[in-house]
């Protein structure tokens, strides 16, 4: 029953049972308050899938309901014992009821904005190309020789077996108890200098002449190769929409926020 209570949202039925007509059957007046059939269904739908599909429903929406007015009861007891009048209570209330209204403002905006057309989206790829460039890339192996020696010994035997790459690297890793790294994309341009030099020209499967590195010495595979280019619009075209949309309900949020008159009390910056 904790895990359960630890997984319902705060203040979802904390209402007042006043005279008001609610907007769905109340099943349950505790004190002040009241549990309705849509405080139920909102708190089943906030539980995670796992949880509603490993429980019978009768007996799953009979535990959620007892957690709700269990949790009504204990506002009610705290009401009845002031607190609701305690002014750092009345100050996390209202902090709390200006998120909710915030957050339903926002809600309604972005259910009010509309969808960008075909039109627009292409438009905007079109300008802002420049950010859905990829730049040349290269993706790595790499396995790191305690001494030099052995290094060139089975870097000269990798050129000639460029497929055991990946074997000699999980042997190695083994014997001297270190990780083993998968092979992972860099973009050429922020390797170093002499990583970049001693892969310059090697195709993919090729093996590098061995680096003197912080750990030992280094000898990298080119597992792939990427030319630098401009994503295509259908693989961007999701993201721009999401773009456009986020914009939309910002500047509206934003305008309707400056129609709300702010009068500073106390000097703007005063601590």
């Amino acid at each position: 029953m904790l895990a359960l209570c630890a997984v319902l949202a705060l203040g979802a039925c904390e209402r007042k049972a006043a005279h008001a007509p609610f907007p769905s059957p109340v099943l349950a007046r505790v004190g002040d308050f009241a549990l309705t059939e849509a405080d139920l269904e909102e708190e089943l739908a906030r539980l995670p899938q796992a949880m509603r599909a490993h429980a019978r429903e009768e007996e799953l929406r009979r535990r959620v309901a007892d957690a709700l007015i269990k949790r009504l009861a204990l506002a009610a007891a705290a009401k009845a014992e002031g607190l609701d009048r305690d002014p750092k209570v009345q100050r996390a209330i209202a902090r709390a009821k200006a998120r909710i209204l915030a957050k339903a403002l926002r809600a309604r905006v972005a259910a009010e904005v509309p969808t960008p057309s075909e039109e627009e989206l292409r438009r905007r790829y079109e300008a802002e190309k420049a950010h859905y460039q990829i730049p040349a890339r290269v993706k790595l192996a790499v396995m790191v020789v305690p001494d030099a020696r052995t290094a060139r010994r089975l870097a000269r035997r990798l050129k000639r077996h460029p497929e055991r790459f990946a074997a000699y690297a999980r042997h190695l890793a083994d014997k001297e108890s270190t990780t083993e790294h998968a092979p992972r994309w860099y973009a050429l341009a922020e390797l170093p200098d002499r990583v970049r030099e001693a892969i310059q020209g090697l195709r993919e499967g090729e093996v590098s002449e061995p680096l003197r590195s912080e750990h030992g010495w280094a000898i990298y595979q080119v597992v792939a190769r990427e030319e630098a280019h401009v994503l295509p619009f259908a693989a961007v075209r999701e993201e721009i929409a999401a773009e456009i949309v986020h914009e939309r309900i910002k500047r509206r949020l934003d305008e309707l926020a400056r129609r709300v008159p702010v009068k500073w009390l106390v000097p703007k910056n005063a601590p």
